[in-house]
């Protein structure tokens, strides 16, 4: 982040790299950290400069104007798309192999360039079916 980083800040990034595998709204980060004194205008501003910073990965939420952000554990996790239950909410990696051939195969019959690092393709999980 900056060079100016709070308890606050610290924590809202912490619950984010500690459920990397979810997507959170703004609205439920706050109210998750609201015990701990931490704002929402607090959570909206870390959140718009952890998304600034390539720190986050910004979705929007079916059906509204809303966004939900999930943290982005590694520098390669732009690579390669994701799966998201709609269910329970948890995001999954798709292999890398098979996010190229789907992203080449897309590009090649369709003449389409996705962007994989802000493409995430929702339906049920194997647990919540």
């Amino acid at each position: 982040m900056s060079s100016y980083v709070t308890e606050q800040r610290k924590r809202i990034l912490e619950i984010l790299k500690n459920s990397s595998e979810r997507l959170f709204t703004v609205e439920e980060l706050a109210e998750m950290l609201s015990c701990e004194g931490i704002s929402l205008s607090t959570v909206y501003r870390t959140i718009n400069r952890l998304y600034s910073k390539g720190l986050v990965r910004r979705t929007a939420i079916d059906g509204s104007r809303k966004f939900a952000y999930q943290y982005i554990d590694d520098e390669h996790c732009t690579e390669h798309l994701h799966l998201s239950c709609t269910q329970c909410g948890k995001i999954f990696h798709l292999e890398n192999d098979i996010s190229s051939n789907l992203i080449k195969q897309i590009q090649q019959k369709n003449n389409f360039l996705i962007d994989n690092s802000k493409t995430l393709l929702r339906g049920i999980c194997d647990r919540c079916k």
